[in-house]
């Protein structure tokens, strides 16, 4: 059992140094000036006799966290690959083709040529000025992603690539997510 109390309670008789005024204090060395402030916190007893010292108790708060995200970011990655381990990796619906169509347009003919992209499949029968309608950030970010997956020798197709993207960044999406809401509020409230 945990129970907190004052550090003059448990075994430091004699060591709780007295009240002081401003005059003492400002006497004080720096040192004992610590040891004042040190002495007036609240210490965690176990079993109501044995002191937690707070570099343990810090130490197991950060495994506990840690422990939290991790959970939570492995937790992100599953719901994501639900669909996946279900279906198989096939991109649903139209827009996400409309992507993925871009993407392989840009890894097969490159920067300049995707940029003067006119693509006539698209807003049929009119067409559509890709390079100068598109927000390119999916595109070259799942070309890049695919490039050097290969580069380190783990070749994917670029459907792959499409249909992973949504697990890889949710669980990036969810660390971030939980270290602002530590940020903000001084605790994990976004994690489970």
């Amino acid at each position: 059992m945990l129970t907190k109390g004052s550090a003059g309670n448990k075994g430091s008789a004699g060591k709780t140094p007295p009240k002081s005024t401003k005059s003492a204090r400002a006497a004080m060395t720096e040192k004992e000036a610590t040891a004042v402030d040190d002495s007036s916190v609240e210490n965690v007893y176990f079993l109501n006799a044995f002191p937690i010292p707070n570099s343990v108790l810090r130490t197991s708060r950060v495994c506990v966290l840690s422990l939290l995200m991790v959970t939570g970011t492995l937790e992100a990655y599953t719901l994501r690959l639900i669909p996946i381990h279900t279906y198989g990796k096939v991109i649903h619906e139209f827009d996400p083709w409309f992507n993925f169509r871009a993407s392989e347009y840009l890894d097969e003919h490159g920067w300049d040529a995707f940029f003067h992209w006119y693509d006539y499949m698209s807003w049929y029968p009119l067409g559509r000025p890709v390079g100068t309608t598109i927000f390119p950030g999916l595109q070259i970010t799942s070309v890049l992603i695919r490039r050097a997956l290969s580069m380190l020798g783990m070749s994917m197709t670029m459907n792959d690539v499409c249909c992973l993207i949504p697990a890889w960044f949710g669980s990036v999406a969810t660390v971030l997510a939980a270290l602002l809401a530590y940020e903000t509020w001084g605790s994990f409230q976004g994690l489970p």
